[in-house]
């Protein structure tokens, strides 16, 4: 089997005097998700529409296996011959095509073993009489995903696919999702700007930000390393609620205005204390802390905390009343650079 590995190496655009994606570099090995995060105006689009070659990048290459599809401003490769899947948030199923014709579409000749197959993988077996119309958004999906992988595409690309469904159909999709790239062995790139959708789908997260020459690739890790570990402030926001604590560290710990916090890494100076809201426990009681908001999730209570720092988002096992709180930390606790320093 063909090692089919995305490179992306340098690859820049802009349109006509606007920059709109500052140099990146990144690969995707055979079989991996990397879901491409960030908010709107960062680059997501331009990449994805690079890699699908709906748009030739002004610099920078991009290789799919063995074959170079682009280089330095140059299209080497059409996008009808790049053998790439696409998945929209629209589906765009054709309605005057049963599923399995559907998903047969691409098929060349046809090849109504490897239809049933996946359909058999998605659990639509036997809606493959169907009028694609008729079904949920979920099994819709599930029919474009399966049409997009029917052809064995050398890349598959998914722009925001699970936008139309509710949550505990986006988790089973995701499931799904992963489980036939892996069987498949396609690498894939996942565009949103769902953080829940990409922490829980991806193998790894690529975060963009907006810059002052385009969208910039800000971090790339494991969901783990860049909810966790976040490089930079935007990062963490982008993945979840963060709050910031000022301390003064010295190695594995730092000096706070609430008492010395463990840290995650040795850190030496001013510091910015990442606090995500589980690290935050909040009780009733008199203390520093004013309980600004409290609101109920399902597996207990969102705190929003007025401290002297600033605002801090915490958790609470049971409901509390407006006014004085106590405040506990559950670390150990990443930390940045203070930039004022």
């Amino acid at each position: 089997m063909p090692d089919l590995r995305l490179s992306v190496t340098g690859l820049s655009h802009t349109f006509g005097e606007d920059p709109v994606l500052e140099p990146v570099s990144f690969e995707v090995a055979p079989g991996e998700l990397l879901a491409v995060l960030g908010p709107s105006g960062c680059g997501k689009t331009t990449l994805l529409r690079a890699l699908a070659g709906l748009i030739t990048p002004r610099a920078g290459r991009i290789r799919l296996g063995e074959r170079d599809l682009c280089h330095e401003g140059r299209e080497l490769v059409p996008t009808e011959a790049r053998r790439v899947g696409l998945v929209f948030q629209s589906y765009a199923l054709f309605g005057h095509l049963d599923v399995a014709r559907n998903v047969g579409f691409g098929l060349r000749p046809a090849d109504p073993a490897r239809v049933r197959d996946l359909l058999e993988r998605v659990g639509l077996a036997e809606f493959a009489e169907r009028d694609p119309r008729s079904l949920s958004g979920g099994q819709q999906q599930r029919v474009a995903l399966a049409r997009a992988l029917a052809p064995r595409p050398d890349l598959l690309l998914l722009d925001e696919p699970f936008a139309n469904a509710d949550a505990e159909l986006r988790v089973r999709l995701s499931v799904e999702l992963r489980r036939l790239l892996a069987q498949e062995r396609t690498p894939a790139i996942l565009v949103t700007h769902d953080r829940e959708d990409a922490l829980r789908t991806a193998d790894r997260v690529a975060a963009f930000s907006p810059g002052p020459a385009g969208g910039r690739l800000a971090q790339i890790g494991s969901p783990e390393d860049v909810y966790l570990r976040p490089q930079e402030r935007g990062v963490a926001h982008l993945t979840g609620r963060a709050s910031w604590l000022g301390g003064q560290a010295d190695g594995l710990q730092a000096q706070t205005p609430f008492g010395v916090l463990a840290l995650s890494e040795a850190r030496e100076g001013p510091v910015q204390i990442l606090l995500r809201p589980e690290q935050v426990c909040v009780e009733a009681g008199p203390g520093d802390a004013r309980v600004a908001s409290c609101a109920f999730t399902g597996a207990g209570y969102l705190v929003e905390l007025s401290l002297g720092e600033g605002e801090v988002w915490g958790t609470s096992p049971s409901p509390l009343a407006l006014g004085p709180a106590q405040v506990s930390f559950r670390g150990p606790h990443w930390a940045l650079p203070d930039a004022k320093s």
